[in-house]
């Protein structure tokens, strides 16, 4: 395992705000964090942090080649010595379960505005995958992906068990990947972690489930036609390359994706997908912002994302696929915008 904490970085410019967490997220997620001039050789295990930020960093490497970033504030952790036993550690985290029980709803918020947890998980998986004749495949993949699983088969699960704490739950799915953000209490992190994974183990896939996400799927891409940023986006999936991929219609309704809900075996096609382009560790990167301690988040994080076990798949390659809109039509599209 690499383990590498970091303390707030000391830049010659001071910057003069402070990251917000859904920015420090998305910036991890797909590697787009920059450095200063003194982390440019170890770029890849250091983060820029603003002098302003005063929580603290680390990153590591679970064995099966997952990697995370977790983020506190609780500094109590990183002074030697001063860490509890894992015995008392488990037994509190146990005893923590329940300590919204028997709260009335405003003590319960005001518990969950002080102690919240932030999970958001990269999958490296996108639309840019789909069939031609499946055109939404990734985007209701992402749906059906958390509906529910073999240990928790209830409908919706992940989400129903989210709303019902007081957290939030957001999903989304891009050209080359899948991204699933949760904000939660974080004395129900454990519980909320251990449905996602399975979620990724050992996806049920029913095809009543299929065909109700396949509904809701065509009602967003029915309300997104009203959308400039959608309508743009579409735009310029147009005026892409013959053939490219990115003309697909990433979004998919009930006509892109009614032969697929037709086909007797799109469950056993929903499962081996996910095995093979979503349940990949070594792919994926992890960030969790809490006020745990570091020892208590990577102990959570060690025991139920190691669960899934190391692929050894070949990761997506979309080197064949630069330069998209290298075409005529792009070109006049362009000059006529400034003209």
């Amino acid at each position: 395992m690499v383990i590498k904490s970091l303390l707030p970085l000391s830049d010659e410019k001071e910057q003069n705000h402070k990251h917000e967490q859904h920015v420090l997220i998305t910036e991890y997620l797909i590697g787009t964090n920059k450095t200063t001039k003194e982390t440019k050789e170890d770029e890849h295990n250091i983060i820029a942090v603003s002098p302003n930020d005063h929580r603290w960093y680390r990153l590591i490497e679970l064995r099966n080649g997952l990697r995370c970033m977790l983020v506190t504030n609780n500094l109590l952790e990183n002074e030697e010595g001063k860490q509890e036993d894992q015995e008392q550690e488990e037994e509190d985290e146990k005893s923590n379960q329940h300590d919204t029980e028997g709260l009335s709803s405003d003590a319960e918020k005001a518990f969950f505005k002080y102690h919240t947890t932030t999970v958001a998980l990269y999958i490296p998986a996108g639309s840019l995958l789909d069939p031609s004749n499946v055109q939404g495949l990734a985007h209701l993949t992402e749906h059906l992906i958390f509906s529910s699983s073999s240990k928790y088969p209830e409908m919706n699960c992940l989400d129903s068990f989210v709303s019902y704490h007081g957290g939030t739950i957001h999903a989304y799915t891009e050209l080359e990947f899948t991204v699933i953000v949760i904000e939660i209490s974080s004395n129900r992190v454990v519980e909320t972690l251990d449905i996602l994974i399975h979620s990724l183990i050992d996806p049920l896939m029913l095809s009543e489930t299929i065909f109700d996400q396949i509904q809701i799927i065509d009602e967003e891409s029915t309300i997104a036609q009203f959308d400039d940023h959608y309508r743009a986006s579409r735009l310029l999936a147009h005026l892409a390359k013959e053939n490219h991929p990115i003309r697909n219609f990433s979004w998919g309704n009930k006509t892109s994706l009614k032969d697929f809900v037709s086909n007797v075996n799109s469950t056993t096609i929903l499962k081996q997908l996910v095995k093979d382009r979503y349940c990949i560790p070594e792919g994926m990167n992890l960030v969790m912002i809490s006020d745990e301690s570091f020892r208590v988040m990577q102990q959570r994080v060690e025991r139920l994302f190691c669960l899934m076990k190391r692929s050894f798949k070949i990761l997506p390659d979309y080197i064949g696929l630069k330069e998209p809109w290298n075409t005529d039509n792009f070109q006049k599209f362009h000059l006529g915008m400034y003209a």
